[in-house]
């Protein structure tokens, strides 16, 4: 269980090895259960880039201390994170 736990608050500690910067096209947010009594915020966005769209995700470990941000369709991003598949998962942002 410890090694759940450890894997779950590791989400957070997204490699920086990507960059994407664009506009919100849509967003999707849902609450999914990760581990037992462990959940995780999602929230996939599609974001328009100077030359495609790509589908960037946020995951964020639902703690006590866990601050869930907010976006807007609309807004511009810079997010930095790492591909996984088809989706470039982020943990840091600029808004633009």
């Amino acid at each position: 269980m410890k090694k759940q736990d450890t894997k779950w608050l590791s989400l957070e500690n997204i490699r920086q090895e990507a960059v994407a910067a664009g506009e919100i096209k849509s967003i999707f947010e849902e609450k999914q259960r990760y581990y037992y009594h462990r959940y995780i915020f999602v929230q996939e966005i599609k974001l328009q880039t100077e030359t495609r769209q790509i589908n960037v995700k946020k995951i964020t470990p639902l703690t006590k201390t866990a601050v869930i941000e907010t976006f807007q369709v609309g807004e511009f991003l810079k997010v930095y994170g790492c591909w996984e598949n088809s989706h470039l998962v982020f943990s840091h942002f600029e808004r633009i």
